[in-house]
C-alpha cells in the first residue's frame, strides 16, 4: 500500500476525461487482525446516493441504446438528439466514477452455481472456523467471545435517532433534489452543513430532565468522554467523544457542551479515579480532574465530580462489566450504536493477556504511533473511559439524587 499507492500516476490534462484515470481496485479475503483492515475505511467514504445516480445513470444508457437498436430494426430514422443524449450520458457517467467509491462485500456463497456444493463443505472441514468467515463468507470479525468484554452481545447496541428533527433540517429536500440531479456533486457541500450542525436534537434516547454522566480516559494523543444515562436497569452509553494529538481536554469538553447546548438540564456526574490526578500530559500544569471541572463551569455546566478511589482491577473490572452484559448486575449496558461506532469497534476487538495477578486487558498497543491500520480511536484508551462510566453508575450512582436540576437550579 505504502508504495503502490503514491505510484498510481498520470497526466489528468492528457487523461483526466477517463474515470479509470488514477483509479484503483482493491481485492481482499476479509481481514482478521486491525493490521490488514485498513482498506475497510473504504466503506465510509462512498457516497450512497452518487452510487444509486451512477446505477441509474447505467439505466438509462442502456434503455437510450435499446431505443436506438429498435429504430434501426424498423428502418425508421434516428432523431439527432438521441446521439447527443447519449453522448451527455457517458461524459455524465464518467464526471461520477471520477470521483465515486465503491465498497462491497461479496460471499464466495453467491459463485455457488459455479464452485459448487461440494467445495463450501470442503472448505468448512478443512478451514478453521474464523478463516471459513472471512474468507469464504466474507463475514467481519464481530464480537470477541475470548476478548475482554466477552459477554457484549448484537443486542447490546440500539438505534435512536429522532426522524422528526432530521426531517425539519432538510435532509428529505437535499436528498430528493440530488435523486433528480445525475451529477450530486454539489448537494455535498449542503450535506456538510447540515452534518456540522447536528446536536443532541438528533437523539431520541436522551431523558432531557436528567444530568448526564460520564467517564474519561486521559493521553498525550488522545481523550476520550463516554456518556451516559441510566434508566431502570439500564445504562444507555448515548454518545462518545474523542480528541486526537493537539486537540485536548479543553477542546474535548468543548465539543461534548456544544453538541448537548440543547439539553435543558446543564448538570453533569463526572466520575473519575486516581489516574485523573496528580498529573497531567494533555493540556497544563493542573491535573485532569481540575481542567476537566474548570472546562464544564466555564462553558456554563454544574459538575457533580464523584471520586472512584484507585483504579479497579482488571480481573474485578472484567468479572462486574461482563456480568453487567450478561444482567448480573443493577444495570446493563447498552449502547447507541450511531454515536457510538468507533467506542463500539474498540469494544469488540479488546483482548486479554496475562499478568502477574492473572488476566488483563491488553492495553499494549496504546502507546505506539498511530497508523492506518491502527487508529488511536479502535484502541483501549476509549474502554476505559466506558468503564469509568459504567463502574461509576453501578458503584456509585448519584443519578437519581438530582432528578430535577435545569440550568443548575435546583
Amino acid at each position: 500500500k505504502d508504495e503502490t499507492l503514491p505510484a498510481n500516476g498520470g497526466i489528468r490534462s492528457y487523461f483526466g476525461h477517463h474515470s479509470f484515470n488514477h483509479s484503483m481496485m482493491v481485492l481482499s479475503d476479509m481481514p482478521q487482525t486491525t493490521k490488514g483492515s485498513w482498506f475497510l475505511h473504504y466503506e465510509d467514504k462512498m457516497d450512497t446516493e452518487l452510487i444509486d445516480t451512477i446505477k441509474g445513470t447505467i439505466y438509462k444508457i442502456w434503455q437510450t441504446k435499446e431505443r436506438i437498436a429498435q429504430l434501426k430494426e424498423q428502418r425508421k430514422p434516428i432523431p439527432s438528439y438521441l446521439p447527443n443524449y447519449l453522448k451527455w450520458l457517458d461524459q455524465s457517467l464518467n464526471k461520477m466514477r471520477s470521483v465515486a467509491v465503491y465498497y462491497k462485500e461479496y460471499s464466495t456463497l453467491e459463485n455457488l452455481q459455479l464452485l459448487g456444493e461440494e467445495y463450501i463443505r470442503q472448505m468448512k472441514r478443512d478451514l478453521t472456523p474464523k478463516t471459513f468467515q472471512t474468507s469464504i463468507l466474507c463475514q467481519k470479525i464481530g464480537i470477541s467471545h475470548d476478548g475482554f468484554y466477552s459477554s457484549m452481545q448484537e443486542y447490546h447496541k440500539y438505534d435512536a435517532s429522532d426522524f422528526d428533527y432530521l426531517d425539519s433540517l432538510g435532509y428529505d429536500r437535499i436528498i430528493k433534489e440530488a435523486q433528480q440531479d445525475l451529477y450530486t456533486i454539489h448537494a455535498n457541500n449542503q450535506f456538510s452543513t447540515l452534518n456540522s450542525s447536528l446536536d443532541c436534537r438528533t437523539d431520541s434516547d436522551i431523558d432531557p430532565m436528567q444530568p448526564l454522566c460520564i467517564g474519561m480516559d486521559y493521553n498525550a494523543n488522545i481523550n476520550w468522554i463516554v456518556c451516559g444515562q441510566p434508566r431502570a436497569n439500564r445504562l444507555n452509553i448515548i454518545k462518545s467523544f474523542y480528541v486526537k494529538f493537539e486537540r485536548k481536554i479543553p477542546a474535548l469538553v468543548a465539543d461534548f457542551c456544544t453538541y448537548y447546548a440543547p439539553h435543558p438540564n446543564k448538570t453533569v456526574i463526572y466520575y473519575y479515579d486516581a489516574t485523573a490526578l496528580g498529573s497531567n500530559y494533555a493540556v497544563n500544569d493542573q491535573d485532569f480532574h481540575w481542567v476537566v471541572v474548570h472546562e464544564f463551569e466555564r462553558h456554563g455546566w454544574q459538575v457533580i465530580d464523584v471520586y472512584l478511589g484507585n483504579p479497579m482491577r482488571h480481573d474485578e473490572k472484567y468479572l462486574l462489566i461482563n456480568q453487567g452484559f450478561a444482567g448480573k448486575q443493577r444495570l446493563m449496558p447498552y449502547f447507541n450504536r450511531q454515536n457510538n461506532d468507533d467506542l463500539i469497534l474498540a469494544i469488540q476487538s479488546a483482548g486479554v493477556e496475562r499478568g502477574r495477578n492473572g488476566f488483563r486487558k491488553n492495553k499494549s498497543m496504546e502507546k505506539q504511533p498511530e497508523s492506518e491500520e491502527d487508529l488511536l480511536e479502535h484502541r483501549t484508551d476509549g474502554t476505559d473511559a466506558f468503564d469509568t462510566l459504567y463502574i461509576g453508575c453501578e458503584k456509585f450512582p448519584q443519578h437519581d439524587l438530582y432528578p430535577i436540576c435545569v440550568g443548575g437550579v435546583r
